[in-house]
């Protein structure tokens, strides 16, 4: 059927309020992705015509979209702060539509203005209306009479009409100039709703059927039937998305209680962004902007899985790295030398492999005994000359942070591991135990940090001769198994 071309490129609309103020976004069907987004306020004036806010907003986000369509606006920029510049600079907006997409909004944002813009601009609608909201030239033709206040009919429920076939209502408008014919139409949501459901450019034909609905498995699945028409299903079939927007802002839980209000929309935007991120993950793991990064849909990350992944890489992160925009104005960047922030940057440059939680032992001791390209030395040295290397890398640094095997604090590190590793005992040489263990093949799995696989971080002791002959004689086993 014709409704179904508009499922892929269709778009939603989403209201969000707050004590900050509200916001509008439109997004799309198949995907997270905010298009565009209008944040209610006495600067932007109202349009001659869209008096109401809802009429207003969508007048300007199909403004927005009007810049993503090929050939409409090809020199549209947008104006964004850059703060390592700190200045706004222009880009120029990509268009990514061949023709203005089809929008799916509530009652709040029709009205005949709104439906007469996008109907010119040969764009098309589908919006719910108030049942009550009839067109003017119409209410001759229905029945929309109400029941008086003094009337004892007043405590009974009104019933909702009930018809073979839905009640449709159509206006044709010719093209003039530059603007485009379109036509309007008005179709009632049967019995099982209390709106109605106008459009433009929308809608080719209106029938009744019927679609099949189903609950359950097995022997208590259940399925009825529930009456349908084209108009009722292009909204039902796109509207949904609102629906999964709210439900993993919801989930996301970015928020925190406080007076100052404007953190709501800023914790609110982290979350569309968290939101949109995970949608480019999945993008990216279809195959279709790469096929080597396809990844079957069973062995993708879930949306609890990949914010857990981006808290982690957060909390790893060290602003000094000077990645992204804003770190050089952190405390943290500030109050560090110029060499000693030339000195991290440099050495973050190369970073080795890290044992990954529940990775098997036998596979972590390969990976870690595995050089990385750049004739970089691994962390197992079987020869003395890779443990020269290692030791020659160490470096004094001006703050301290736990040590890697024994998990006291120390002022050296690995530069080549990017490890803290002691090399001291209460300010005594000790010949570098903890930076010697650390790299040798025997220890593996006794230092503070291996506890990712071994589970021991909380009762954690320092090895003794013992212990390490022991681990030694397992090493020594495990390697004689993977040579058979």
């Amino acid at each position: 059927m014709y409704y179904h071309l508009f499922i892929p490129n269709s778009f939603l609309l989403y209201h969000y309020h707050s004590l900050g103020g509200q916001t509008t976004y439109i997004f799309d069907i198949s995907r997270r992705y905010p298009r565009g987004y209008v944040h209610r306020h006495n600067v932007r004036p109202k349009p001659t015509g869209f008096n109401a806010e809802g009429h207003a907003e969508i007048y300007y986000l199909v403004q927005q979209l009007e810049d993503l369509v090929e050939g409409v606006n090809p020199e549209a920029v947008t104006r964004t702060k850059d703060i390592r510049l700190k200045k706004d600079v222009l880009y120029k907006k990509k268009p990514i539509y061949d023709k203005l997409p089809h929008i799916t909004a509530d009652n709040h944002f029709c009205g005949d203005a709104v439906l007469q813009m996008i109907g010119e601009k040969g764009g098309s609608m589908t919006a719910t209306s108030r049942k009550d909201r009839i067109p003017k030239q119409a209410k001759p033709y229905l029945h929309h009479e109400k029941i008086e206040s003094s009337s004892k009919l007043k405590l009974s429920r009104a019933k909702v009409g009930r018809f073979q076939n839905p009640i449709t209502v159509i206006k044709k408008f010719a093209a003039a100039g530059n603007k485009k014919a379109f036509y309007l139409s008005g179709v009632s949501f049967q019995s099982t709703g209390p709106t109605n459901i106008f459009g433009v450019n929308n809608l080719p034909s209106v029938s009744l059927y019927v679609t099949v609905k189903g609950r359950g498995i097995g022997a208590t699945k259940r399925l009825w039937g529930i009456e349908q028409n084209e108009a009722r299903q292009i909204y039902l079939g796109t509207y949904f998305g609102v629906d999964n927007v709210d439900h993993m802002i919801k989930i996301a839980k970015i928020r925190y209680i406080c007076w100052k209000y404007w953190h709501s929309p800023v914790n609110h935007c982290l979350s569309i962004a968290v939101i949109a991120s995970y949608d480019m993950y999945n993008e990216c793991c279809d195959g279709g902007l790469d096929p080597e990064w396809a990844v079957p849909t069973k062995d993708r990350m879930t949306f609890s899985k990949f914010r857990q992944t981006l808290s982690k890489q957060m909390l790893a992160y060290n602003p000094v790295l000077n990645k992204y925009p804003g770190d050089s104005n952190f405390r943290t960047v500030t109050k560090l030398t110029q060499d000693e922030r030339a000195s991290i940057q440099s050495s973050n440059q190369t970073t080795l492999a890290t044992i990954k939680e529940g990775e098997p032992l036998l596979e972590a001791f390969v990976k870690a005994k595995t050089p990385e390209p750049g004739l970089v030395p691994p962390r197992l040295c079987g020869q003395l000359d890779n443990l020269q290397k290692h030791l020659s890398s160490i470096e004094k640094k001006s703050w301290k942070s736990p040590c890697a095997m024994c998990g006291t604090s120390t002022l050296w590190k690995c530069t080549i591991c990017d490890t803290w590793l002691c090399t001291a005992a209460n300010k005594s040489w000790n010949g570098a135990e903890c930076a010697v263990r650390y790299h040798n093949d025997s220890c593996f799995g006794l230092a503070n940090c291996d506890h990712q696989y071994t589970g021991l971080k909380r009762r954690w002791r320092a090895p003794t001769a013992n212990d390490i002959t022991r681990n030694k004689n397992k090493i020594q086993r495990m390697l004689a198994g993977l040579k058979k």
